[in-house]
């Protein structure tokens, strides 16, 4: 028997709150697993999963805007330093939880784990209380694809997220599903991050020489050492859930006679237009 706690982050809007309501269902359902969903967002809506705890019975953002003058990102940062200060209701809540999933579903500010250790502490608190931890990090996948210098950022955000958090990671490209058919035939060149393969953009051609030769020493960093890879994830494909699923098995040792399958898409071209 063991912990295991999967801390899900990436930019507002990726899709983080529908992961964790697809793959918890999908879990019990096709898999039979009980999954415990936490909600970590103290200015969120009502989630549409089973919330099993919530930051919002601690401290709101709302109220912290008010009462200390704070805007929007503000009062987010000062509501999870104050939930991280006394972290006792981790083990209280969840103490009893054994051999289950628990997702924690965290705030769409890079700043909490990029400028602000607040993910990377929530994760040692963790494996403090025991817990085999895996971080799984969101993209928008429309989003990042549509201009290639965009891609080439939202790369480091991800390299950058899985220096800060030192644990099994899994980087998620989302929204497949809503890509153009001519983009979806090429998806597995992005999820390798060939940079090489990916068509240029008007966007690159306007750019200096200069900030082209960083933009392709940033590239050769990422892909000679093989350092980002993506996951591709539709909440509409049961083949995309299912491989996560097991991924996330197999990094946090869940069912450790599992053996790794072949991904549900293609391999990269051998072809394909240069970025720069």
């Amino acid at each position: 028997m063991g912990r295991y706690a999967v801390v899900v982050i990436g930019p507002a809007g990726s899709g983080k709150t529908s992961f964790c309501e697809v793959l918890s269902k999908y879990a019990e359902t096709a898999k039979r697993r009980t999954v415990h969903c936490v909600n970590m967002d103290p200015a969120t809506l009502d989630p549409p999963y089973p919330v099993a705890f919530d930051i919002r019975d601690i401290i709101t953002a709302n109220d912290t805007q008010t009462a200390d003058n704070l805007g929007p990102n503000g009062a987010l940062v000062r509501c999870m330093e104050y939930v991280l200060k006394d972290d006792s209701w981790v083990s209280e809540t969840f103490g009893q939880y054994e051999d289950d999933y628990i997702l924690f579903d965290f705030p769409g500010q890079v700043e909490l784990f990029s400028q602000i250790p607040i993910v990377p502490t929530f994760v040692e608190k963790l494996q403090r209380e025991s817990y085999f931890v895996a971080v799984v990090f969101l993209l928008d996948a429309g989003s990042v694809i549509a201009d290639s210098h965009k891609y080439v950022s939202a790369c480091l955000v991800a390299l950058g997220a899985m220096v800060a958090v030192d644990v099994p990671f899994v980087s998620l490209l989302t929204k497949t599903d809503l890509l153009e058919e001519t983009v979806r035939e090429n998806l597995s060149d992005y999820l390798q991050c060939s940079f090489e393969l990916l068509p240029s953009t008007t966007s690159a051609q306007r750019r200096s020489e200069k900030y082209q030769e960083l933009t392709r020493k940033l590239c050769s960093l990422i892909s000679d050492y093989n350092l980002v890879n993506f996951v591709p994830w539709s909440v509409t494909e049961e083949d995309t859930v299912s491989y996560v699923l097991e991924q996330l098995d197999l990094v946090l040792q869940f069912g450790e006679d599992a053996e790794p399958r072949t991904p549900p898409w293609g391999e990269a071209t051998d072809e394909g237009t240069e970025l720069m």
